[in-house]
């Protein structure tokens, strides 16, 4: 009966009742159909851990009923029978039988593994669902394997374990809107949302949380509107679209400043948008300051890729911005010179000091790349000395941006006389050229 069982070919049973004379009185033919072998399938699972059973002693029983009896004891009366269980076709009864017999008493979690903690790991439990921690020490563990009509194939049970899981296989991916209280700053990122109830059941409210991933931060939150946060710029060398610099910038903008303006997360899909978190102070939030300088400098990249170029397209690296950190902040503050109005500079003068009053210029030449694109910026700043201490001298600043351009490879671009050109105009209109490597904007 159980190797018949697990056929996918078609298994009858014929009752004959008899007669005083042995004549046939009733044919019942009982059809081994689902709901047989499920029973069958279910006490060999029952049977199977039991190292001491004698299976060719087990039994089961069948009962014949009348939608099991033959019309007519004869050839028509069997083909009818046989028809009206096993179909039109065949195949397709022993293909829907097989089906049937390899998944029935099994679900989804074939796997199920219970264990027990000390009592204050509470915490260190939902931190290892959540992926925070990589390994969980526990008192005790039990794998119960290939799990079939709740029976498990085998158990194993450990003392004093070490769980560990490589990456988290359970996620909702959505939209993360950041903004700051007023509206005013708003940034929307891609996240990862992580619960720990696909580890652990059951979890009490006022312990619930979740874990928030995106490329610039990682955020681990929980009901009560608090929110531990882990800024990041892992993606140093994976590349970044240059349109999505700018929301990469004020989300470090709005969390920066979130001591005095607050800030509100929203997640965007369901069941999560309920979990609506308010959070007015930047208590939890440590922000390193390489990272704000990080910021800072792509904030500068973002604005000069539209001043050089109207349309910014492409690709770019954190790192291959950063390469370009002293450039970025130099002509940054060109441009904000001369579209707002004339601030005082600090100069380092590398040459010789100017007098008090004395008109002078300091031309420059700089360079930056935009993605694939390279620009080369003329520039100068003129005014007068209004004071100087040591090397240091103040000027009155008014820029003066004197051409910009793209860089076309192969053609020979002669910087150097140009910049000779910007001299000798320069002194013409009576300036004196102050040369400089470094200065020193204070708005």
């Amino acid at each position: 009966m159980g190797k018949n069982g697990k056929k996918s070919t078609s298994f009858f049973f014929l009752f004959l009742q008899v007669g005083n004379s042995n004549e046939i009185k009733k044919a019942y033919l009982i059809h081994i159909n689902e709901k047989i072998i499920y029973k069958i399938l279910k006490k060999l699972r029952e049977l199977t851990n039991n190292k001491t059973c004698k299976l060719h002693k087990k039994t089961i029983n069948l009962r014949a009923n009348e939608t099991d009896r033959l019309l007519t004891f004869d050839g028509i009366g069997i083909k009818n029978a046989l028809l009206r269980h096993i179909g039109p076709s065949l195949e397709q009864y022993c293909k829907k039988k097989l089906s049937f017999i390899e998944n029935v008493g099994y679900t989804p979690a074939r796997y199920k593994v219970s264990f027990s903690t000390a009592s204050q790991q509470g915490d260190q439990v939902l931190d290892f669902a959540l992926g925070k921690t990589k390994s969980l020490p526990i008192n005790s563990l039990n794998i119960e394997k290939n799990i079939r009509f709740d029976i498990p194939e085998e158990t194993i049970i450990l003392d004093d374990a070490v769980i560990e899981i490589p990456e988290i296989p359970h996620f909702v991916e959505a939209d993360l809107i950041i903004r700051n209280s007023s509206g005013s700053r708003v940034s929307i990122l891609t996240a990862k949302i992580y619960s720990p109830h696909y580890f652990v059941g059951n979890i009490p409210k006022e312990l619930v949380r979740f874990r928030i991933r995106t490329d610039i931060f990682e955020i681990y939150t929980g009901t009560d509107g608090t929110a531990k946060f882990n800024l990041n710029f892992s993606t140093s060398n994976k590349p970044v679209l240059i349109s999505e610099l700018a929301n990469i910038w004020r989300v470090v903008q709005i969390l920066t400043q979130a001591q005095h303006d607050g800030f509100v997360l929203e997640i965007s899909k369901k069941p999560y948008d309920k979990h609506v978190l308010g959070i007015n102070s930047q208590e939890s939030i440590i922000i390193d300051p390489k990272l704000i300088s990080i910021a800072s400098t792509v904030d500068n990249y973002w604005f000069l890729s539209r001043q050089l170029c109207s349309a910014p397209e492409g690709e770019v690296t954190i790192d291959f911005i950063m390469q370009q950190h002293a450039n970025l902040n130099y002509l940054r503050a060109i441009f904000d010179i001369e579209l707002h109005s004339n601030i005082g500079v600090d100069f380092i003068a590398t040459n010789k000091l100017p007098k008090l009053g004395e008109k002078i210029a300091v031309p420059n030449i700089c360079t930056v790349g935009i993605s694939e694109s390279k620009y080369v910026v003329f520039s100068c700043l003129i005014g007068k000395v209004f004071n100087r201490e040591g090397n240091k001298v103040q000027i009155d600043v008014i820029p003066r941006l004197i051409s910009k351009r793209e860089i076309i490879p192969d053609k020979n671009i002669l910087f150097r006389e140009e910049m000779d050109e910007i001299y000798k105009s320069l002194e013409v209109e009576g300036y004196s050229i102050l040369d400089m490597l470094r200065f020193f904007p204070e708005s």
